[in-house]
């Protein structure tokens, strides 16, 4: 099996943990106006990595990476330090960016359009720049 399918413990519904990381993907669906595809079940993630969206639906997020760099910054009786704000932006961070993932179903990628002669090929007509502009147009082509 890869090792990065791999999961930890399950995190339960009602710990600070994942109620966190349940808000952080209700805001990240709110904010994006798509449904979230997450099931519900957060597990640890071991290693380095510092979460996965799997393809079952769940999640995983890392403790050492993430829950823990966060903590300061969501528990209500702690002050943190600006070293511990720092460290949990970082952290959300890399939270919103797993929960981003969820709000897509998988393979539903912005940038792959699905093979119709058997390879794949980037599309950048799906992918603009803040002004609107298609990628690859000369109004949507960054200045440098």
């Amino acid at each position: 099996m890869n090792d990065l399918l791999q999961r930890g413990p399950e995190i339960l519904p009602g710990t600070p943990e994942y109620e966190w990381m349940s808000s952080v993907v209700a805001k990240a669906a709110e904010y994006a106006g798509r449904p979230s595809h997450w099931n519900g079940k957060l597990y640890e993630q071991p290693g380095p990595v510092s979460g996965l969206y799997q393809p079952d639906g769940s999640m995983t997020i890392s403790r050492e990476h993430v829950l823990d760099p966060a903590r300061p910054a969501f528990t209500p009786e702690h002050t943190a330090t600006p070293n511990e704000l720092s460290a949990a932006a970082g952290a959300t961070h890399m939270a919103i960016f797993q929960a981003r993932l969820s709000l897509s179903e998988l393979g539903d990628g912005p940038c792959l359009a699905p093979p119709r002669s058997g390879r794949w090929r980037i599309s950048l007509s799906r992918t603009r720049w803040p002004t609107g502009s298609p990628l690859g147009t000369a109004a949507g082509s960054p200045r440098i």
